[in-house]
């Protein structure tokens, strides 16, 4: 099960339908992002048992086959569950059901690779076994057309995010930042951001401009999010929103568009 992407950042799912673990052997199968069939290597999150029948969630860095562990946790199943492992430049994290489980952890061994694929063990006395179904992958970075947002194939399409009423503060649409003007939740998302950052940085902000990077509006917000000035140099937009989210202790949303992320941000500001 394997599909070549348009780049190196992903987001490949599982759903997992069974898990029957005897005992004796590790047991676990779930998607693997930038996969290099050739030396077997990439990244994986997956749902099993250990050794003595343990339910696990792990992150593995996989080098030549050999497993290493780079985070875990050990989450109750309600089967069927959606494991998805989410890699970002040198971010890399897994969600269950579209909510974050293991915030994301930096590793560099494998920077490149546009392959997504399955990985999974069973062990060979036949006492366990495992089902997985509706594998599916997708490109982060390419924005669709007429748009910023994450690149997803036909029907991974979520729900829309509740538009923005009209009886916030000062006129200000619901949920947006104070003093926003009405409108907010129709504006580009480059001008949207750069508004979430007027807002919350107030006067440490940059000096204002039409024209301000999505990237450095990110990086604002979430260095007055942390209460730090906002450094001039940018980061990239994804690893921006991943921290921004951290920071408001909101489970990243998946499958939405960056105009609906700005959305979920703004109504969550302190």
């Amino acid at each position: 099960m394997e599909a070549d992407l348009a780049g190196d950042d992903m987001a490949v799912d599982l759903d997992i339908t069974l898990i029957s673990a005897a005992g004796g052997t590790p047991i676990y199968m779930g998607p693997w992002a930038r996969f290099q069939p050739a030396v077997n290597s990439g990244y994986s999150a997956v749902l099993g048992a250990d050794n003595v029948v343990n339910e696990i969630s792990r992150l593995y860095e996989i080098l030549a086959n050999g497993h290493t562990i780079i985070g875990s946790t050990t989450p109750t199943h309600s089967l069927p569950d959606k494991i998805t492992v989410e890699v970002d430049g040198s971010d890399i994290r897994s969600l269950i059901n579209d909510v974050q489980e293991v915030a994301p952890v930096t590793d560099a061994t494998h920077p490149t690779g546009t392959r997504a694929g399955l990985d999974y063990f069973v062990s060979v006395t036949g006492l366990e076994n495992i089902r997985g179904d509706n594998w599916q992958a997708a490109d982060l970075d390419a924005p669709p057309a007429g748009g910023a947002g994450r690149h997803l194939p036909p029907g991974w399409g979520g729900p829309a995010a509740p538009p923005f009423g009209t009886g916030g503060p000062g006129g200000a649409p619901s949920g947006a930042p104070p003093g926003t003007a009405p409108g907010y939740g129709l504006t580009h998302p480059e001008t949207r951001a750069r508004q979430i950052a007027d807002a919350i940085c107030q006067d440490r902000t940059v000096e204002p401009s039409r024209h301000q990077s999505l990237e450095l509006s990110l990086v604002q917000i979430l260095h007055c999010l942390q209460g730090r000035s906002p450094p001039p140099a940018p980061q990239s937009a994804e690893r921006s929103l991943n921290l921004i989210f951290a920071e408001l202790g909101v489970a990243r949303p998946y499958r939405v568009t960056l105009a609906q992320e700005l959305d979920i941000i703004a109504a969550h500001l302190p």
